[in-house]
């Protein structure tokens, strides 16, 4: 049986907006449905940061129709909530607001921003954002989840070094990824991505010391990766 996917857009903007005139019609937020790699949805962000979402509530009700895939056709409303975004550190595109106003939409009453899928280990989210218009849109960043969580920590180090970071903890099994079996699979994935962050040199040689200290599939895993997309081999 098809199942529904929950998550729709997320947008974030800077400014709040106006209040409308009795009559006028809502604005909403442009809709994205996601369904690209992680690397790529770092292409298409303009602003990537770090932070989490308080006081969520509801915003209002779209009525849609013949959405793409992966949503189900028949779905004829979404249901936007707006939040606010403490912005830690930015990763990339000009330093933000320490706040930002946050919406998101989903083919489902409710306003919980971390959804079914948050795990309390997830210490750091990392959100991706688009310029379109006067809104920000917050790009899908994993799997139709609204963040990328991380099993590590980022607070306490200079904003200079954080880019750096996060590229590293991509590399790191057992951080970016729930265990080494899933940071295998994935490495295809965030390796894109750790590279863009790390730049080619360092990025291979983080790589390579992961596949020697781990060993079995993380090692089969990464040394396939870094022969096909970085044009090196795990061994001198």
């Amino acid at each position: 049986m098809r199942q529904t996917c929950q998550l729709i857009v997320i947008a974030v903007v800077s400014t709040p907006l106006v209040t409308r005139a009795a009559g006028t019609p809502q604005r909403f937020p442009s809709r994205d449905v996601g369904g690209r790699t992680l690397y790529a949805t770092w292409l298409e962000s303009s602003l990537v940061v770090m932070g989490d979402i308080v006081n969520t509530h509801e915003y209002g009700v779209e009525k849609v129709k013949n959405l793409p895939w992966p949503v189900q056709s028949e779905v004829e409303h979404l249901y936007w909530c707006k939040g606010v975004l403490q912005v830690g550190a930015t990763v990339k595109g000009k330093k933000s607001a320490k706040v930002l106003e946050v919406y998101w939409a989903s083919v489902q009453k409710g306003c919980a921003v971390h959804g079914g899928g948050y795990k309390p280990q997830e210490l750091t989210k990392v959100w991706f954002v688009r310029m379109d218009g006067p809104f920000a849109v917050l790009l899908d960043a994993h799997h139709y989840k609204k963040y990328l969580g991380l099993r590590a920590r980022w607070a306490g180090l200079p904003e200079a070094e954080v880019r750096h970071w996060l590229g590293s903890v991509l590399l790191t099994p057992g951080t970016g990824r729930s265990d080494v079996r899933e940071f295998a699979d994935r490495i295809w994935e965030n390796g894109d991505l750790a590279c863009e962050l790390l730049g080619r040199e360092k990025c291979v040689s983080e790589a390579k010391k992961v596949a020697q200290r781990e060993g079995g599939p993380v090692r089969d895993a990464v040394c396939q990766y870094l022969l096909a997309q970085q044009g090196t081999k795990c061994d001198p």
